[in-house]
């Protein structure tokens, strides 16, 4: 079954290393969050061809061959629009902001699709992040949003049901790591905010995954030598 999202190390043989030693960017994020311009399968016959030239430039195949993710439709405008000056009404209307809508299937991204809503730190940081969502979670209690609060918990057990277990956040690239097990503690921190259905139903993603990699060793690209712990939520490195 097709992923529905791309892996850059893997699409990308030798262009990747390149790309990334030769410092073409300024850190190593940027590079992995571009969407390529046409089918990986090309991209790397023209840098096969490519690079043998005496004008071969990895920055300039790069920009050709690549292009930046746009911004969901409504966010820099949103960005733009006065906020009340009052810091508590002003942390409660930035939610808006922050707030990715579900995402469509996009196989040329390295985002990880997530069906429900979800909040995101801002600026060049778009996708969701394991542990730090905790204190995102605790805002979005004080702030009566137990809807989004809802659909961040239930958006964490579709990663467990669908890579085995929830990493650093919801990009290929993180799918050899995982962060603190907060798994719970995400899907209790809405105290009462979340209906009881939802948060057993959460749980039990967390439960079938368990029962499954039992013995099973790692999966869900956990990573070599990962001891997946899918009721937290987490993959540990059993070398570490």
């Amino acid at each position: 079954m097709p992923h529905n999202y791309i892996h850059f190390p893997t699409s990308f043989p030798g262009l990747f290393e390149e790309v990334q030693t030769a410092a073409v960017f300024p850190d190593s994020k940027t590079f992995v969050d571009l969407i390529p311009k046409v089918d990986p399968t090309d991209i790397m016959a023209a840098y096969t061809q490519e690079r043998q030239g005496v004008d071969w430039c990895p920055k300039s195949f790069v920009s050709r061959y690549f292009q930046e993710e746009q911004l969901p439709e409504g966010l820099e405008s949103q960005e733009a629009q006065p906020v009340p000056h009052a810091l508590e009404a002003k942390l409660h209307a930035h939610w808006d902001y922050l707030r990715r809508e579900g995402d469509a299937a996009r196989p040329l991204s390295s985002l990880l699709p997530l069906p429900r809503p979800y909040v995101v730190p801002g600026g060049r940081f778009g996708e969701i992040y394991y542990w730090d969502s905790y204190f995102t979670l605790l805002g979005l209690a004080e702030s009566g949003e137990k809807e989004l609060l809802a659909d961040m918990v239930h958006n964490f057990g579709h990663l467990i049901d669908t890579v085995g277990f929830i990493p650093n956040g919801n990009r290929s690239y993180f799918l050899s790591r995982s962060q603190p097990p907060f798994f719970c503690a995400d899907a209790g921190a809405g105290g009462g905010q979340i209906r009881r259905q939802q948060l057993v139903c959460a749980l039990l993603s967390a439960v079938r995954a368990g029962v499954g990699l039992l013995g099973a060793g790692a999966t869900g690209g956990a990573g070599r030598g990962a001891l997946p712990l899918p009721l937290f939520g987490c993959a540990a490195d059993a070398s570490t």
